[in-house]
């Protein structure tokens, strides 16, 4: 591929060869969380709540929010709503997180969709939605 290919984007193409080799390789801590939300899923949410506190960009908040906190709301989302609840209060960027294209169902996270809701509007209404 030319480099003239990528004068459209702000990087260069040995960053983003490194950056897609460093997450295919890490792909496994992918699978490990979705395993985790099956077998222990209290300690699934204490580490999402940890991968939102050190996530460093709106990427990677979006890949945790359409991944494994999308997998772990709709199987688990009413039993830890409490949790939830009081994590976004003191973290922003889970609160953001909660908003990026999260798509639940089910009869366990009826509440968290109802607060999901209610998250959003007051997101659009202060100018904080990331879809703004």
């Amino acid at each position: 591929m030319s480099d003239k290919a990528f004068e459209n984007f702000a990087l260069e193409p040995e960053s983003l060869v490194d950056a897609w080799i460093l997450q295919a390789e890490n792909f496994w801590a992918f699978e490990k969380l979705r395993e985790l939300i099956v077998a222990n899923d209290y300690v699934a949410l204490s580490v999402i709540f940890d991968i939102a506190a050190k996530a460093k960009s709106d990427e990677v908040l979006g890949r945790l929010a359409v991944g494994p906190l999308e997998d772990m709301l709709h199987a688990h989302g009413d039993s830890y709503l409490d949790r939830i609840k009081e994590y976004a209060a003191k973290n922003p960027k889970f609160a953001r997180c909660l908003l990026m294209g999260i798509r639940i169902t089910g009869p366990n996270s009826e509440k968290t969709q109802k607060f999901i809701e209610k998250l959003a509007k007051k997101a659009v209404q202060n100018g904080t939605h990331p879809a703004l």
